[in-house]
């Protein structure tokens, strides 16, 4: 709490300790205190009054004297945080901020010391690198430490300047286009199984949403173990890469508790026991397999794991570093990608044209499955649009990610912000806002293309960041574009696709738990004419 407010309310509390401490008629059992009648509603009406007048306060300073208080934005935000952190444990989180942008502008005060925006000057203003903050502001410490589930040593997401850039570094090589051409034939022997799984269905509806994740997961976990899991015909893996959701929305119920006390059992409590019971399930795999490969450290094999031990960055990456990062980079790197695939997939299929000059793209450029490759995918201009256009509509990481102003304040979107004060771009609001796109809610390739209209002109392109910006910018977003260009590529030519009756919804409020809690995606899959 504020010192001002402090201030204010801690006289009230001190009268009535020295109250209770002078009276001749109180007695203390068990730390509370008795009337003589053994009654104590006396002492526990003046403690609820002293409540009641200390909340009375704290409303009318962060009201009126909060150095926020001429931030736009609903008068109860202004006084709790209690409805902000509902909104993520419930899921509800980008479209309720999305509401806040569309009624109050694109600044909002969504907590007593959190402003929100939509404004694209605030991508720049909050993550780029500023003159004394080459990373952009300094990460909220809270939030980002509710992924780490073992704090014996820092991972990329919570360490401080100097050991980020080391391990971006690796992380960036690791998951670069450079790595992926080395193990191309890999990536492509896990796409072609995947494509026949789909033609074994015998256009029978499928889940679309976990073919994407399977493949995507093996091929994450070959590149950073160095090892072939084949997903879709070994069981044994599969509870890990079905456990994935669990760890990522119980983790999202941990960031909206870290500012509470007790906020661990709080978590423990408002988290459903089955998603408790997927999150043991994937960190146990995944436990299991770091510990496997560390043990394996002189292997020689070409995976990430691998990099961290033969990195020549100095000081070199403890078995501590390599056990805190690998279970937040396996997720990260398969999850957003079985993420974007099945939103664009659920677009096109939602939008028949768009569909139809995709497919003709991409029979008319490939003859064969044989023929796409990672050096032939990027020259396709209308799958670069529709990838584009699906990160927009359908971000892969819609959640905001909090900054702490540092301590002189700072100048965001020409507006002064003390320092101390949690500011974030919200990606969905941003992405969805008529200030920044035309029509902002429906899927529009060719907004991405040169020739695309004086309609798109008034779009501002700089405030789409879904991989984010500056130092901190995903360092997966190579292997993410690159993966999803194939297995589109493949898919598209291949097969012709149909969206069941029961998905016909699919797109409408899906809870957002760091990323998108993604229902089944029934499709059928035709094989194409030859």
């Amino acid at each position: 709490m504020n010192a001002t407010a402090q201030a204010l309310v801690l006289p009230f509390i001190t009268q009535v300790t020295r109250a209770v401490s002078l009276s001749e008629n109180v007695k203390v059992l068990g730390g509370i205190p008795f009337a003589e009648d053994g009654t104590y509603l006396e002492w526990l009406s003046i403690l609820g009054f002293t409540i009641g007048c200390y909340y009375v306060i704290y409303t009318f300073y962060a009201l009126c004297f909060h150095p926020l208080r001429k931030y736009p934005g609903p008068w109860h935000l202004a006084v709790s945080n209690i409805p902000n952190r509902w909104s993520t444990i419930s899921g509800n989180s980008s479209y309720w901020l999305y509401d806040l942008h569309e009624k109050y502008g694109p600044i909002v005060r969504v907590a007593p010391n959190e402003i929100s925006y939509s404004d694209p000057q605030a991508w720049q203003d909050i993550y780029g690198p500023q003159p004394n903050q080459r990373l952009g502001m300094p990460k909220d410490p809270k939030f980002f430490s509710s992924f780490e589930d073992k704090k014996t040593a820092a991972s990329i997401i919570t360490s401080q300047p100097k050991d980020y850039m080391r391990m971006r570094h690796i992380y960036s090589y690791g998951f670069s286009k450079q790595v992926m051409l080395a193990k191309e034939e890999m990536i492509q022997g896990i796409i072609d199984r995947a494509m026949e799984a789909l033609r074994q269905t015998k256009q029978q509806p499928q889940d679309i949403v976990q073919i994407f994740r399977a493949t995507d997961f093996s091929i994450v976990t070959e590149i950073v173990f160095g090892k072939a899991y084949h997903i879709f015909d070994r069981p044994t893996y599969q509870p890990w890469f079905k456990s994935l959701m669990g760890w990522i929305r119980s983790t999202a119920v941990i960031t909206a508790t870290t500012d509470y006390p007790l906020g661990k059992l709080a978590a423990w409590l408002l988290t459903p026991r089955s998603v408790l019971k997927q999150r043991n399930v994937y960190l146990k795999y995944v436990n299991g397999e770091i510990e496997e490969r560390i043990g394996e450290s002189n292997a020689g094999r070409k995976d990430v794991v691998q990099l961290m031990f033969e990195t020549t960055d100095q000081p070199k990456l403890a078995e501590s570093d390599i056990r805190a990062n690998l279970p937040f980079m396996v997720i990260a790197a398969s999850e957003t990608t079985t993420t974007l695939m099945s939103g664009m997939i659920a677009h096109l299929l939602n939008s028949p044209d768009a569909l139809s000059q995709l497919t003709a793209e991409v029979r008319g450029r490939f003859r064969s499955p044989s023929d796409i490759t990672i050096a032939t995918v990027n020259n396709l201009p209308f799958l670069n649009a529709c990838v584009n256009e699906a990160l927009r509509v359908y971000p892969a990481a819609p959640t905001q990610l909090p900054r702490v102003v540092p301590g002189e304040g700072a100048t965001v979107c020409n507006r002064w912000v003390p320092g101390g004060t949690k500011v974030y771009v919200a990606p969905y609001a941003t992405f969805r806002s008529a200030e920044n796109f035309y029509q902002p809610d429906a899927f529009l390739p060719q907004r991405w293309l040169p020739e695309n209209g004086e309609s798109f002109d008034v779009d501002k392109k700089n405030a789409w960041r879904p991989f984010g910006l500056g130092a901190h910018e995903c360092p997966g977003q190579v292997i993410t574009n690159l993966i999803t260009r194939l297995i589109m590529c493949k898919l598209l030519l291949s097969f012709d696709l149909e969206l069941c009756a029961d998905s016909q919804d699919w797109l409408s409020r899906q809870p957002v738990w760091i990323v998108w809690d993604k229902p089944e995606l029934l499709i059928k899959a035709r094989p194409a004419a030859a």
